[in-house]
């Protein structure tokens, strides 16, 4: 028996939704469907413009554009994360700081993302991961605060909520994912919330190539012209009508994840010694996206993951911290290189310092120091500090000269190297969810 990590939850209507866009559309972007669309995801999220695009990542991206980030800016963000993340910050010229992220739900700790505001900050970039809350109102106070804006990437959270809100609408802009792994899915798709009508027509111009198409279509304007910068991201009618069937009936598709993971942490729960099982803070009603453990030791989760693929079972883990990755490493070797290394970029490698009397880069410490000592405001929960883990390969705690600096974001580091997700989608059945726990058990009285 071989099963998947997901599987995108279709059928007979996603048949009937693609095959009625074929025969009564031209496929193109922006037709009836497309509107049809950003009708319902108005209706659901609460926001008052939506703008279906081809992917999250290009969402992103134009979520930059029309706040106006550029060379020189710096925005704040997870390295815990999908590559597109930082990738929108750094095509715009722009540098991604990266912060750490809690211990509870893996989203931006609001200590951490405090203490890396400069004078270049322009934003933070939040990701609801697996569709939990993390700390948002606590970021979004901080940023209302600092006069920064907020971008939700909220290719995890569609049909997640946070006391009532929907997430990736608390924020400037949010960002959503219609990609073949997530809950809502077209194969490729995304989509782009606001309440704000300035940035709302910023990126309908720029997704239209920079044109005012939108209001040549709509009667304000009697020639469709060149206006602006941009470049083309609209969603194909085809996959716009799909995504609308399946948002018909999305309150079905989250129910079921959350039946497969009330399961799991039932039939789970006596293995508390191993892994901790994902906890769901007061108020939250995530869309279990993901369901994953934290093993305590790394060693049991390399061994875990190796022994469920010999099974048939797609367990994984997940995102490789960017800061410790190659173009990571990169982009902080290059800003010290171009004598750009402001406040903010030391922070987010504050392993590393120059040496005024040498120039060189020396290493220092590899943790951020403790500058938050009350801890994060998450639900009143004091932070916690996990064990501190070694220096990767190619890394050394004294002080050296180094091409690149040390990692320096400690629970982003502990969580990547424990973290295993398991098999959830709508369509598991009783039988296959019942071999995953049998597999998962006697797998794990091996460490017992």
């Amino acid at each position: 028996m071989y099963i998947p990590l997901t599987k995108p939850y279709w059928g007979k209507a996603e048949e009937r939704a693609a095959v009625e866009a074929l025969r009564h559309s031209s496929g193109a972007g922006d037709g009836s469907y497309t509107k049809q669309l950003a009708g319902k995801l108005t209706k659901l999220t609460g926001m008052r413009y939506a703008i279906p695009v081809t992917s999250c990542t290009h969402g992103l991206e134009l979520a930059m554009a029309a706040l106006g980030i550029g060379p020189g800016d710096e925005v704040i963000v997870p390295s815990f994360t999908m590559t597109s993340t930082a990738n929108c910050v750094v095509l715009r010229g722009a540098t991604p700081v990266f912060a750490d992220i809690e211990p509870l739900t893996y989203g931006l700790s609001v200590g951490d993302v405090a203490r890396r505001i400069t004078e270049r900050t322009k934003g933070v970039i939040f990701v609801p991961y697996a569709g939990m809350p993390g700390d948002i109102r606590a970021i979004r106070a901080l940023c209302r605060e600092r006069g920064l804006f907020l971008v939700e990437d909220a290719a995890h959270a569609i049909g997640a909520y946070d006391r009532g809100k929907h997430l990736g609408t608390f924020g400037d802009i949010g960002v959503f994912s219609f990609h073949g792994t997530k809950n809502v899915s077209c194969g490729e798709g995304g989509a782009v919330v606001t309440d704000r009508k300035d940035l709302y027509d910023t990126m309908e111009i720029y997704r239209a190539n920079g044109t005012n198409r939108t209001a040549f279509l709509a009667g304000i304007v009697d020639k469709y012209s060149w206006v602006g910068k941009g470049t083309s991201y609209f969603l194909s009618d085809i996959l716009a009508n799909i995504v609308s069937a399946q948002l018909d009936h999305i309150t079905t598709i989250n129910k079921k994840r959350n039946q497969i993971a009330l399961y799991y942490s039932k039939q789970l729960q006596h293995y508390a010694g191993l892994f901790d099982l994902p906890r769901v803070p007061p108020g939250a009603q995530p869309n279990w996206h993901i369901y994953a453990v934290l093993f305590k030791k790394k060693t049991h989760r390399d061994l875990f993951l190796r022994e469920m693929r010999k099974r048939g079972i797609d367990a994984a883990y997940h995102y490789v911290p960017l800061h410790s990755s190659r173009m990571g490493r990169k982009l902080a070797g290059s800003i010290f290189d171009q004598g750009q290394l402001s406040c903010a970029a030391r922070r987010a490698f504050p392993s590393t310092v120059t040496a005024p009397e040498t120039g060189k880069r020396r290493v220092l410490s590899r943790f951020f120091p403790q500058e938050n000592p009350q801890g994060d405001p998450f639900l009143g929960v004091p932070r916690t500090e996990p064990p501190a883990v070694p220096a990767p390969d190619g890394c050394a705690a004294k002080s050296e000269p180094r091409e690149a600096p040390c990692p320096a974001l400690p629970v982003t580091d502990f969580v990547w190297e424990r973290l295993v997700r398991l098999p959830i989608y709508p369509g598991l059945t009783s039988k296959q969810l019942q071999y995953v726990v049998q597999q998962v058990r006697e797998t794990l009285q091996a460490y017992i």
